[in-house]
């Protein structure tokens, strides 16, 4: 026999039959292990799927869970990016709507995970997204079920109130349909002045007085005790108005914690229309 058949032969048992010895199998990457996150919602999610220990960089306006306290800063709408490539992260986790640094972030050569929370829905939707990139795959999907099955069993207050939700006193600003915070007041049993418009957006004055909420909610920061524009401006004009404050941290930022602004706003509702 040939060198040519006896090579074309080795080649059939090597292929045909199945006797080539099996490729290696590619190393696993890992997760990654140094993460540092440009906004505080997304913290708060890599937090609550167990991962918090990953995180060696937030913003300014971080402050929850109370471990991040110890963290550095990278900024906040601005961020620092030659402090960034210093934390020497392998990820790098932002927000659609506050993505500004994404092209630059990119051309470092940073690994960036991209979060979409503006409707409620996005909330699980993002804990199930943390997990699968952050190696916990199972706390993710865990934590995002528990979120929905907090938001299914939240029991409304059936109410006719007409409410406005004043995101911004000066100037005066609030919000509509398609968001986070319309989503909020819908589960509240609520019903907002602003349905009709979309996002969020500066009203007249005037207009606010026109629809004649009964009710302001009114975000703030813990601790603080600001007012109402929205009410001062109606009541001003001879209108009566109720004002709600709730923990902003608890209202606006786009993570587990919604399910407190949701129970905190729900007991001063019950309190307010209880008969006197």
């Amino acid at each position: 026999m040939n060198r040519v058949k006896l090579s074309f032969l080795l080649f059939l048992c090597l292929t045909v039959l199945g006797c080539a010895p099996e490729p290696p199998e590619p190393t696993p990457s890992l997760p990654p292990q140094r993460i540092v996150s440009l906004v505080p919602s997304a913290t708060e999610l890599i937090f609550a799927v167990g991962q918090g220990d990953k995180v060696v960089g937030v913003t300014l306006n971080d402050n929850y869970p109370p471990e991040v306290r110890e963290l550095p800063r990278v900024g906040d709408q601005s961020v620092d990016l030659e402090k960034v490539l210093s934390l020497k992260p392998d990820l790098v986790v932002i927000d659609s709507g506050f993505n500004q640094n994404k092209d630059d972030l990119t051309r470092l050569g940073l690994s960036v995970l991209e979060l979409e929370c503006r409707r409620l829905e996005d909330i699980p939707r993002s804990l199930r997204l943390l997990g699968e990139a952050l190696g916990a795959t199972s706390e993710g999907r865990r934590r995002a079920q528990e979120f929905e099955e907090s938001l299914r069993s939240f029991p409304p207050v059936e109410s006719d109130l007409k409410v406005l939700v004043e995101v911004w006193g000066e100037p005066l600003m609030t919000v509509g349909k398609e968001t986070l915070l319309n989503d909020l007041i819908l589960r509240l049993g609520l019903k907002n002045c602003y349905a009709q418009e979309s996002g969020y957006f500066q009203v007249d004055p005037e207009d606010v007085v026109s629809r004649k909420p009964d009710l302001v909610i009114l975000p703030v920061p813990p601790g603080q005790q600001t007012d109402s524009e929205a009410a001062k401006l109606i009541r001003r004009l001879g209108g009566k108005v109720a004002v709600l404050r709730v923990n902003s941290d608890h209202f606006v930022r786009a993570g587990p914690r919604l399910i407190e602004g949701l129970s905190e706003l729900r007991a001063q509702l019950v309190e307010m229309e209880r008969p006197k």
